[in-house]
């Protein structure tokens, strides 16, 4: 029999503390580093959670409305160079994916440099293939992103 809750992603952080791997401390550390801040200083940025659906899709190859422009780069960083623009994941119907367990790719490291976003799991369902989880967030928590997922100190 499912839980009524098997359909959220796991809240809890227990599973950081189980197994061998090496990520799992480096996760905590950079858990620990933001909790430290925002005790340290109130945090004063606003972060909103929009969770969204389409039923039917646009047929793009009958769109004739121009789209906008766009811009692409190979160059930077998205945590450096992507500040103020749009930041796309779509890795895992699981928001968040396998941020409070082994997992660290891209979708594991947004939720690392912004700590504040792992709270949508506490409200979140699972995604459907329709759907998506529009989060804004006004300010980053850490002033260096990877100050200690990457550099281990």
């Amino acid at each position: 029999m499912k839980s009524e809750y098997s359909s959220y992603p796991d809240i809890n952080f227990n599973r950081l503390f189980e197994g061998r791997s090496s990520r799992k401390p480096e996760k905590l550390k950079t858990l620990f580093c933001y909790f430290r801040r925002v005790t340290e200083k109130k945090p004063t940025g606003l972060v909103t959670f929009t969770r969204q659906s389409l039923e039917d899709f646009p047929e793009w190859e009958r769109c004739e409305k121009p789209l906008t422009r766009l811009h692409v780069t190979y160059e930077g960083t998205i945590e450096e160079n992507g500040r103020g623009m749009l930041q796309v994941d779509f890795a895992n119907h699981f928001v968040g994916g396998g941020v409070t367990s082994a997992g660290l790719v891209q979708e594991e490291i947004r939720f690392l440099i912004n700590p504040e976003l792992i709270i949508s799991r506490l409200f979140t369902e699972v995604l459907d293939h329709n759907e998506c989880l529009i989060i804004t967030v006004s300010e980053m928590a850490l002033d260096s992103p990877f100050c200690v997922l990457l550099s281990g100190s």
